[in-house]
């Protein structure tokens, strides 16, 4: 187990919270109030409460905006052995570790404050795409070869913005089952084309992908053309739960390669390519 303050989510939370309120313009009084309104509830506990004082006093320390309160909790904390009595319970083989990592935070606690560090402002990325754009995705990878869609088009379309990380805001899209040798010069085709399924858990099927990439100079704009915005879609399945909420991620840079592992799920599950009339895959199919 690692022995570092820093060994969990709890711990990690604690310091990029508070570092991201510095860095989206919060005084340090503003940034510790939002921080503690957070975690609260885990600062009162009696078993890890601690680990929240030690942790703020050290990244308070670190970006030279020790308070005295924090400063004297975590102080406090350490001279009276809490932390000693929690790990002995949960890790006890790496105790003299933590009391040394600790200890090192306490004989750093106890020198002066280094200067205030300045941190560049934080500027949240939101996807400037309006909902129901839609795109068409050149392929060109060596997957799309094996599938005879190589140097071929495949569309998708924006269904929403969904929250990722702090406050950033990144595009949820869905793909329609077309292909074609050329984008289309409109998107109004799309209207009357049904979606693929882009996974299922519990056989519940769902059509939809979240691009984690926030930065726009991430987006592959040189395989992405903009046909026109749609305000619907065609979901194959009318029992679908909640079709369009999906939280589970995939970056650009994996895009074709994800696109195929569907071709390779869908052969085994049935499904039969048919690569004529712009489809990908027959619609006699339930999907």
């Amino acid at each position: 187990m690692n022995a570092s303050l820093y060994y969990n989510y709890w711990a990690k939370d604690i310091r990029d919270i508070y570092v991201f309120n510095l860095r989206t313009g919060m005084d340090e009084v503003e940034a510790f109030s939002n921080l503690f309104a957070k975690f609260v509830e885990f600062a009162e506990t009696d078993s890890e409460g601690h680990l929240f004082w030690l942790v703020l006093a050290d990244t308070q320390w670190k970006y030279g905006r020790l308070d005295p309160f924090v400063k004297e909790k975590a102080i406090e904390i350490i001279e009276t052995g809490i932390d000693d009595i929690y790990w002995q319970s949960v890790s006890p083989e790496n105790l003299d570790i933590r009391q040394k990592n600790i200890n090192e935070i306490y004989i750093k606690l106890k020198t002066t404050n280094p200067e205030p560090v300045k941190l560049s402002k934080f500027n949240p990325y939101i996807c400037p795409w309006k909902d129901g754009d839609v795109f068409a995705y050149h392929l060109t990878s060596e997957q799309s070869k094996q599938y005879g869609l190589f140097n071929k088009y495949i569309l998708f379309r924006k269904i929403k913005n969904t929250s990722y990380g702090m406050v950033d805001q990144i595009p949820m899209i869905t793909i329609f089952n077309w292909y074609g040798d050329f984008p289309p010069n409109n998107a109004t085709m799309v209207e009357k084309t049904r979606v693929i399924p882009l996974f299922s858990i519990c056989r519940i099927k769902h059509y939809s992908k979240v691009i984690t990439n926030r930065r726009k100079e991430k987006i592959p704009k040189e395989k992405i053309t903009y046909i026109g915005n749609v305000q619907s879609t065609i979901y194959p399945l009318t029992k679908v739960v909640d079709g369009e909420i999906e939280i589970q991620s995939l970056a650009w840079s994996d895009f074709e390669q994800y696109f195929f592992m569907l071709f390779e799920h869908f052969l085994k599950c049935g499904y039969t390519f048919q690569l004529s009339e712009h489809k990908i895959l027959r619609e006699d199919k339930e999907w």
